[in-house]
C-alpha cells in the first residue's frame, strides 16, 4: 500500500484540487447525511453477470504523478474558461468516467486516452490503479466518501453492446449497466441514479436524450465529513473579490494543523473527522495575479506544496460558502490531447459494440456541488461522457389523436397517397 502521506496527498490533489473561488452564499451542514429515496425503471443487465473482483495492486507512482498532472492541468482549463466565477471539478470522478469509456476504444483513440489519463501506461494498468485506488478510499461515520459508477445504452435501433466492454466496467468500476428506451423515464432514471448517489446533492444532470445519443457512462462522487475541530465565532466582514470590489460575506474562524508557505503565496491544511481527508487553500500574496498563479501550477509543484506543509497549528479566519456547477468538459479534454474520441470520421471505439453510425464522444458534462460550514464540508461531483451513434429519432412514447387530424391512405411504391382527408369530429 501507498504510505499514509503520499496517499492523502493524492486524495486531496483528486478531491479538493479545484478549491471554491469564494461565495457569497452560506448554508449550514446537515448533521444527518443520507442517502434520498428514489426509484429507477431501467432494466440493471449486469445483475446478470457474474464477475469476480480483481486483486489490488500496490498503486503505481507514476499513476500518482500522472494524476497529479491531470488534476492540475484540467483545473486550469476549467478554470481558464471561467476567471470571474468560482470553479470547482473533480478530476477523479473524470478519470473514472473516461477510464470507463477507454475500454471501449482502440487504436489512435485508445493512445490518446492512455497518454492524457494514464501517462501512457495501458488501459488495463490504468484500471488495475483505478480499482486498487479506489479501494484505498475511506468511507466512514462523519467521514464519507463514496463513488458510483453507471453505463446507460440505448435498447433499439440497431444498436449492439459488447458484453465484454460491460463486463470490463462491471470488473474494475462496479459499473452497473442500464437498457432503457431513451424517453422522459430514462431521463428521470438517470437523474434519479445522480440524485441517490450523490446524496441529494446533485438532483439534475441530463435535461433531454438527444437523439443521436447511444450511451451515457456515468461517475458519482459524494463526499461529507465534519472538521476535526469545528470552526466557531461566525461573523460578517469584507472580502475583496477578484476583480478588485469589496463585498461583505460570512466568515468563521478555527484552527488549522498546518501552516503552508511559499515564496508568493500563504495557506493551510486543516483536517477532517479522525483525518483521512483534509481540506486545504492557497492564497497569493496580494501583488500575484490570480490567474497567473494558477497558470504556473504543475502537478509535481502542487504535490510539493503539500509535502512541505509545516507542523504547525495556525489561526483560520475563512468565509463560509456554497455553490454548484454545470459545465461542459469537452473542450477542456481535447485541449488536453484527447481529440480522436470527439470526432465521427476518426473516432474508434468498436470495443464497445455497433451503432447505425460510427460510436464517437459527444460531450462530456460535469456537475458539481460544495457546502463549507463551521460543521464541515459536503461535496459531489457527477462526470457524464454521452456516447453518440445514430442519428434517427426515438419513437414517439405516445401519440393521442384527441384534436382534429388529416390522415390518408398512401402507395407504398411511390409513396402518393391515394386516399388524404381530415377527421374532424365523430
Amino acid at each position: 500500500m501507498m504510505k499514509k502521506k503520499r496517499l492523502c496527498s493524492v486524495i486531496i490533489a483528486i478531491i479538493l484540487i479545484a478549491l471554491p473561488l469564494i461565495s457569497c452564499e452560506a448554508s449550514p451542514s446537515p448533521r444527518i447525511f443520507t442517502r434520498p429515496d428514489v426509484s429507477i425503471s431501467a432494466n440493471n443487465i449486469t445483475d446478470a453477470f457474474s464477475v469476480s473482483r480483481p486483486d489490488t495492486i500496490l498503486v503505481e507512482e507514476k499513476f500518482v504523478l500522472n494524476t497529479a498532472d491531470f488534476s492540475v492541468e484540467l483545473f486550469q482549463n476549467v478554470f481558464s474558461q471561467n476567471v470571474n466565477s468560482n470553479s470547482l471539478v473533480s478530476p477523479l470522478s473524470v478519470l473514472f468516467a473516461l477510464g470507463m469509456t477507454a475500454n471501449g476504444a482502440g487504436g489512435e483513440t485508445l493512445e490518446q486516452m492512455e497518454r492524457v489519463l494514464a501517462g501512457g501506461i495501458s488501459i488495463e494498468r490504468l484500471n488495475n490503479n483505478l480499482f486498487s485506488y479506489r479501494e484505498e478510499l475511506i468511507s466512514e461515520h462523519n467521514s464519507i466518501l463514496e463513488t458510483a459508477n453507471s453505463i446507460w445504452f440505448r435498447d433499439y435501433g440497431g444498436i449492439n453492446i459488447d458484453n465484454s466492454f460491460l463486463e470490463t466496467n462491471k470488473r474494475y468500476f462496479d459499473a452497473c449497466a442500464f437498457r432503457a428506451p431513451f424517453n422522459s423515464q430514462t431521463v428521470s432514471d438517470i437523474n434519479n441514479w445522480v440524485y441517490y448517489n450523490t446524496f441529494g446533492m446533485i438532483n439534475r444532470v441530463v435535461n433531454y436524450i438527444p437523439p443521436d445519443a447511444i450511451m451515457y457512462l456515468i461517475n458519482t462522487i459524494a463526499f461529507y465529513s465534519e472538521w476535526e475541530t469545528r470552526f466557531g465565532n461566525i461573523h460578517d466582514a469584507a472580502f475583496t473579490d477578484i476583480n478588485g470590489a469589496a463585498q461583505t460575506i460570512s466568515f468563521m474562524e478555527g484552527r488549522g494543523n498546518r501552516a503552508i508557505r511559499g515564496d508568493d503565496f500563504v495557506g493551510f491544511k486543516k483536517p477532517y473527522y479522525n483525518h483521512h481527508y483534509s481540506f486545504m487553500a492557497i492564497m497569493p500574496d496580494s501583488h500575484v495575479d490570480f490567474s497567473d498563479f494558477v497558470d504556473s501550477l504543475t502537478g509535481e509543484k502542487f504535490m510539493s506544496i503539500l509535502d512541505k506543509a509545516n507542523a504547525l497549528s495556525i489561526d483560520v479566519v475563512m468565509p463560509k460558502f456554497e455553490f454548484n456547477s454545470s459545465i461542459s468538459l469537452s473542450g477542456a479534454i481535447k485541449d488536453m490531447g484527447i481529440v480522436d474520441a470527439f470526432d465521427i470520421d476518426t473516432a474508434d471505439f468498436n470495443r464497445i459494440g455497433t451503432a447505425p453510425l460510427p460510436i464517437h464522444i459527444g460531450d462530456v458534462l460535469h456537475s458539481t456541488f460544495i457546502s463549507v460550514d463551521e460543521i464541515g464540508t459536503r461535496a459531489a461531483a457527477a462526470t457524464t461522457v454521452i456516447m453518440f451513434g445514430c442519428s434517427a429519432e426515438p419513437p414517439p412514447e405516445q401519440i393521442i389523436l384527441n384534436r382534429p387530424f388529416m390522415f390518408s391512405i398512401i402507395d407504398n411504391s411511390s409513396n402518393l397517397p391515394l386516399f388524404i382527408g381530415a377527421f374532424l369530429t365523430d
